[in-house]
């Protein structure tokens, strides 16, 4: 009865509203799912949001690699490096702000500090003046980030 309980409490949290109140027991939750079109899609999109968010965690990641292996940060554009991290800042603040549900802007967080994480390692593999620029603008862009949410 224990595991059932823990089960139901698990699956309540992200329980959509379209889809009323929930069974009590683990079990009956398919049956309830399939029989509710409105829950169905409900759910659906809340699984489609979070699956988005994530691999939106390792989007960058093989750039990241590439940046790590060659030590150089050749062809890279800083400029649109920049502009990508602010245009997900912005769009994580203004998600944020109107009260949207996480599964629906989770991955501007995830890909914006993947960003930040580019950013800083191709004014590394610059020079160190470089990397004091980079960290300027990375702490910047958090501010930014910070600021916009609040």
């Amino acid at each position: 009865m224990q595991v059932n309980a823990f089960l139901v409490d698990f699956v309540s949290r992200f329980w959509p509203g379209p889809c009323g109140k929930r069974p009590e027991w683990f079990l009956d939750i398919p049956t309830h799912v399939l029989n509710n079109s409105q829950c169905f899609k409900a759910l659906l999109s809340l699984a489609l949001g979070y699956g988005i968010v994530l691999f939106a965690c390792i989007i960058k990641i093989p750039q990241i690699i590439r940046l790590w292996r060659t030590q150089s940060a050749e062809g890279m554009s800083r400029g649109s490096i920049l502009i990508e991290s602010f245009a997900y800042s912005y769009n994580l603040a203004a998600h944020y702000r109107q009260g949207f549900h996480i599964s629906t802007y989770g991955d501007f967080a995830s890909i914006l500090i993947q960003n930040l994480i580019i950013l800083v390692m191709t004014y590394i593999y610059d020079s160190f003046a470089s990397l004091l620029m980079g960290l300027i603008t990375a702490g910047a862009l958090v501010l930014l980030t910070v600021l916009l949410c609040t």
